[in-house]
């Protein structure tokens, strides 16, 4: 076999760094939207590109596409995007293709990057024949930033690529909006119970993550968070703190068990393949909750250093009987504010149903709003027409139609024609 080793002239491709391959499908393709950020070297050469002369400015000769946050529909992935570099994806999509033979069982999980660098991250590919035993634990749901009931898979693998049981994906909704994101999805993997889980993404600043399970009789639920290696992790409770050289992040979970493993030969959990073939420590993250349903668990990644999360807790919805099919919202305190998230589904035939939380009422299916001391200093709704808290200072923001989503930062002071704060 004749062993051939390349020396690279620049310095070598990141692992899961594919912006040399997008760069060349948006040249070969025309398709400039393909393309994120500068084209690496490795597109020139790729391509046999005169621009590569020496003192060529690489950057204009394939320019970079600017490209925020967008649903890729025909492979299910939703992708939410920062100015700072952060890069969420979540998977809404089917589980593979024709038997899903590279297929794993992670509906409704996501990656996240946080200013440039991997944080939450996918478990890999540590080998496919050579040890059954790892294969099929490195593509289960529990190696996957998603939830497990029952300590089960979501999907079932049958040999190293076949599957006995997979899991259908449908995702609900989908919004992106110049502030936020919003995703809702749902999978059958645990039949007859039921997964749904919502996201809300304020980029640079906070990320929610609401997990909303239901059927019959009493359950074990466990959420995954599996962190990677460069990121230092501190618990402390309910709250824990991750810092890498030039980015620091948060995640508080309001209820249930939270540990930590790392390399853990018991659990399986705290492994990686960052590379085919090769397996590396990391650290999970399991948070566990045992309960009747229906059940919610959140986790809550504070993304703004400057405003820092304190604490988190759940507090009590309000609507008349039988008009709301679910609802959850949150007291989230931090530093110099105080935020709230809330979301709703009417029962059938029951939309534009007005519900309350604290001092707020909204008939909206997503609501979100920031506090600064007593004033409202910023909020976002989704689906619907109205916002007011009280008591004094009263807010409201009413409007003659449901709007699909709308954004006001107070701070601004610009108000569209409605609000008054």
């Amino acid at each position: 076999m004749l062993d051939v080793k390349v020396q690279p002239i620049h310095e070598p491709p990141r692992v899961g760094d594919v912006r040399d391959s997008l760069a060349v499908a948006a040249a070969l393709l025309g398709r400039p939207d393909l393309q994120i950020e500068p084209a690496p070297e490795e597109a020139f050469w790729l391509l046999a590109d005169p621009r590569l002369a020496p003192g060529q400015d690489r950057s204009q000769a394939l320019g970079p596409h600017s490209r925020g946050s967008g649903a890729l529909t025909d492979t299910g992935y939703y992708v939410s995007r920062s100015a700072r570099g952060d890069h969420l994806v979540v998977d809404g999509g089917a589980h593979g293709y024709l038997n899903g033979g590279h297929a794993h069982a992670d509906a409704l999980s996501l990656s996240l990057t946080v200013a440039g660098i991997p944080f939450l991250v996918d478990p890999g590919t540590g080998t496919y024949t050579a040890d059954a035993v790892l294969r099929d634990r490195l593509r289960s749901s529990h190696m996957h930033n998603t939830l497990v009931i029952d300590d089960r898979s979501q999907s079932v693998a049958r040999g190293p690529f076949s599957w006995a049981r997979t899991a259908n994906s449908h995702v609900r909704r989908w919004r992106t909006h110049e502030a936020f994101d919003y995703f809702e999805g749902e999978h059958d993997g645990y039949a007859p119970l039921e997964h749904r889980r919502h996201i809300l993404m304020l980029r640079g600043d906070l990320l929610v993550v609401a997990d909303l399970v239901r059927g019959a009789g009493r359950h074990t639920a466990t959420v995954h968070w599996h962190v990677d290696p460069r990121w230092e992790v501190q618990a402390r409770g309910h709250a824990l703190t991750f810092a890498t050289s030039g980015a620091y992040c948060q995640l508080v979970v309001p209820n249930g068990h939270v540990e930590c493993f790392t390399a853990d030969g018991k659990s399986g959990l705290g492994w990686h393949a960052p590379v085919y073939g090769s397996v590396r420590p990391m650290t999970s993250l399991r948070v566990t909750q045992d309960g009747g349903w229906p059940l919610w668990t959140a986790s809550i990644f504070g993304l703004n250093a400057d405003d820092p999360i304190v604490d988190a807790c759940f507090v009590p919805v309000a609507a008349t009987a039988g008009t709301l099919e679910h609802a959850v919202a949150l007291r989230i305190s931090r530093a110099a504010s105080t935020d709230f998230v809330a979301l709703a589904e009417a029962a059938p035939g029951h939309d534009g149903v007005t519900w309350r939380f604290e001092e707020f009422e909204t008939d909206a299916r997503m609501l979100f709003c920031r506090v600064a001391g007593r004033r409202l200093a910023r909020f976002a709704l989704m689906d619907g027409s109205l916002m007011r808290r009280r008591p004094e200072p009263a807010w409201r923001f009413e409007m003659p139609h449901r709007l699909p989503d709308i954004h006001v930062d107070l701070q601004d002071l610009c108000l569209p024609d409605g609000v008054t704060a």
